[in-house]
């Protein structure tokens, strides 16, 4: 090495992220024979078309109520969920309204809703 070099020789010693990144890339290639990854403009022109529809529910005055504390709050999230703040909330009334009705239809469409939506639905 020259003289007045700062260039310090190869360290051998694998580096801690090599050590993370070296699990990761044994199981890619374990499981790269049967893993499918397919391009986004191919799989959208198998997809149905996308079918939006709004409902329009009157808030109850409990869920009207946590709106305006929300909304007062600056709060974005709470403002989201004020809508089912009950069990009863017309909202949510409205969302298994829409989903027994997909299910009669035999499912032809399938509702999606949103995670802050999906919740209130589990409890």
């Amino acid at each position: 090495m020259p003289a007045g070099s700062s260039i310090a020789p190869a360290d051998p010693r694998p580096r801690p992220d090599d050590r993370r990144a070296a699990p990761s890339k044994a199981f890619r290639r374990a499981v790269a024979p049967v893993y499918l990854r397919r391009n986004q403009e191919d799989v959208l022109t198998e997809l149905p078309d996308k079918i939006e529809t709004e409902s329009w529910v009157q808030l109850s005055a409990t869920d009207e109520a946590r709106y305006e504390a929300a909304v007062s709050a600056r709060n974005l999230m709470a403002m989201r969920q004020a809508a089912f703040s009950t069990p009863s909330s017309a909202k949510l009334e409205r969302l298994k309204d829409i989903v027994e009705e997909a299910a009669q239809d035999g499912m032809k469409s399938r509702p999606v809703a949103s995670g802050s939506t999906c919740r209130p639905l589990r409890s």
